[in-house]
């Protein structure tokens, strides 16, 4: 059912002078509710605007029709700073979910009030993460566990899609179903035989925001690929139409052909606005400005969207 509610009454008066007899007609003129989507960049590694600070990281606030999450928190260099310029409280923020388990998505928690935070991951969000320098030398990328009141969070941790609101949502594990967009990244993780092996990420989610001109789509890295999370919140929504994709792309280094299909699919599709940042190569933002013509922008700190539905 749409909500609706009055907007104007029109009274008419009429008079019926033989028989004495007034009628009064009143007509109502009903409109829908109108959908308000707020967002703003708290961090990415682009910035222009004097006063913020950019990092490798991203982090985004959305407010939809007064319900706030924050998705992801940075490093946790630049978080409080650019919430204080854009007069977010973070102190205030309830709900924070985390894409997946990498630092520079990470990090800022520790500027949240614990015992009053639900935090929203996927089971392997904890897993120790590792980047390989060179051979025999890897660097610890992964979560954070050490910071004080870590433990009086509220954690829900599912890998399956969950409903935070009528509107909001997160995805869950994606699936990999493209044969184009595998990382070839040197992200690896500590098997069972304590060897490093090659981490598939499989904690990396999305969030999808419902809307009547179809689906916006939150992404951190992207590390799924981003044909499998626009299949993937097809499927959570149950709406073929993609109105928005904002975020993180992790096309840093992505071949010819990836791009190629990628921006292919993007057409297809018919997508309205991508707001592309974080792992987005100077490269890759190139090719996409230019096959995407009048629908793409790099994402950048202190961007702030007002969109409605």
């Amino acid at each position: 059912m749409v909500s609706r509610f009055c907007d104007d009454i029109y009274f008419t008066i009429i008079f019926d002078i033989k028989y004495l007899n007034i009628m009064i007609k009143i007509n109502l003129v009903f409109k829908e509710f109108s959908m308000n989507v707020k967002i703003s960049v708290l961090v990415d590694d682009r910035v222009t605007k004097s006063s913020f600070i950019g990092e490798h990281g991203l982090s985004i606030y959305i407010n939809v029709d007064g319900y706030e999450v924050l998705f992801d928190t940075g490093q946790g260099m630049a978080l409080k700073h650019n919430a204080d310029i854009l007069g977010i409280k973070l102190a205030q923020i309830k709900t924070l979910v985390l894409s997946h388990g990498h630092y520079d998505h990470t990090g800022g928690i520790k500027f949240f009030n614990p015992n009053d935070l639900t935090v929203y991951a996927h089971p392997d969000i904890f897993k120790p993460r590792f980047k390989k320098i060179k051979k025999g030398e890897y660097k610890n990328i992964g979560f954070d566990r050490t910071q004080d009141k870590f433990d009086k969070i509220n954690w829900v941790l599912d890998q399956n899609p969950v409903s935070l609101s009528d509107n909001v949502f997160i995805s869950g594990k994606v699936d990999r179903i493209t044969g184009f967009e595998e990382s070839t990244e040197p992200f690896y993780i500590i098997n069972s035989q304590n060897r490093y092996e090659k981490d598939p990420i499989d904690d990396d989610q999305s969030l999808f925001i419902k809307t009547k001109l179809g689906t916006v789509i939150i992404t951190g890295c992207a590390h799924s690929g981003l044909v499998n999370i626009i299949n993937k919140a097809k499927s959570v929504i149950n709406d073929d139409r993609v109105y928005c994709i904002l975020g993180g792309t992790h096309l840093i280094k992505a071949s010819k052909d990836r791009l190629r299909l990628t921006a292919d699919y993007l057409k297809k599709i018919k997508l309205k606005n991508f707001y592309a940042g974080h792992c987005t190569d100077f490269n890759a933002a190139c090719y996409l400005k230019n096959e995407l013509n009048g629908i793409f922008c790099p994402l950048e700190t202190g961007m702030e969207l007002s969109l409605d539905f």
